[in-house]
């Protein structure tokens, strides 16, 4: 089975993202406390199945880009 690729906007440690590693291939920035520009997340998108928001808002462009490129799931990570 081929894996789901998710693009994570924020870096997330690797023993969090191990124990799924066999079934999703995972993309974010290389550092902690580096969010994912708005113009990188559009550019990237189309190769992805999902999108994990974090500490990064997903406005109206990013949603329309995510519809237009068949990315199948949105995902929001943050308190409140």
């Amino acid at each position: 089975m081929e894996k789901k690729k998710l693009l994570l906007t924020k870096w997330i440690p690797e023993a969090c993202l191990a124990p799924y590693e066999d079934r999703y291939e995972f993309t974010m920035p290389d550092v902690p406390d580096v969010t994912m520009p708005e113009e990188k997340v559009l550019e990237l998108l189309p190769q992805y199945d999902a999108l994990f928001a974090i500490d990064f808002t997903a406005g109206k462009n990013v949603i329309d880009a995510c519809l237009a490129h068949g990315v199948k799931a949105i995902a929001n990570y943050g308190v409140g």
